[in-house]
């Protein structure tokens, strides 16, 4: 059974590798004989990535789609209270608690699949939810990034 410490550590090295293959496509661009007039403002890159938390995981298709940068979201709520239901939208990567425990799905592991997840008593809640949206990412300078980086400290 995995953490969600670990899942998020999943997460943050394939970020990684994501920000490496960003900076050699914009090596290509800015070197080729097709040089793109700023590049990076047609592009609309984010500047950085964050987590934010939200009132509820309906809210978080919008909030994904609006927010640059916007990586992983904490729903405080599920919005219905005393519901024996959870819904996880789609795009989107979900890992659930109970009580506040990692809960793993029964085919899936820790990742959940989107869609209506019933029966569940209304302590078993999405925990966070992670884009699955390819995010732009504007990184002036060398990546100086190692996987000391990834984990929290404690």
């Amino acid at each position: 059974k995995r953490t969600v410490h670990e899942c998020i550590t999943q997460i943050f090295q394939r970020i990684e590798s994501i920000q490496i293959q960003i900076k050699y496509i914009a090596i290509a661009c800015c070197t080729s004989h097709h040089i793109v007039p700023n590049l990076f403002s047609v592009l609309n890159m984010a500047l950085s990535l964050r987590s934010e938390d939200c009132s509820t995981v309906s809210e978080a298709s919008n909030l994904f789609s609006t927010e640059k940068g916007l990586l992983v979201l904490r729903p405080d709520g599920d919005g219905c209270c005393g519901c024996f239901h959870f819904q996880i939208p789609s795009g989107m990567y979900a890992l659930v608690t109970r009580h506040g425990a990692d809960e793993d799905h029964e085919q899936h592991g820790a990742v959940w699949p989107a869609g209506l997840h019933f029966p569940y008593p209304p302590w078993v809640k999405v925990s966070h939810l992670v884009t699955q949206q390819t995010i732009v990412l504007d990184m002036p300078g060398e990546i100086q990034m190692n996987s000391s980086m990834l984990h929290t400290p404690g």
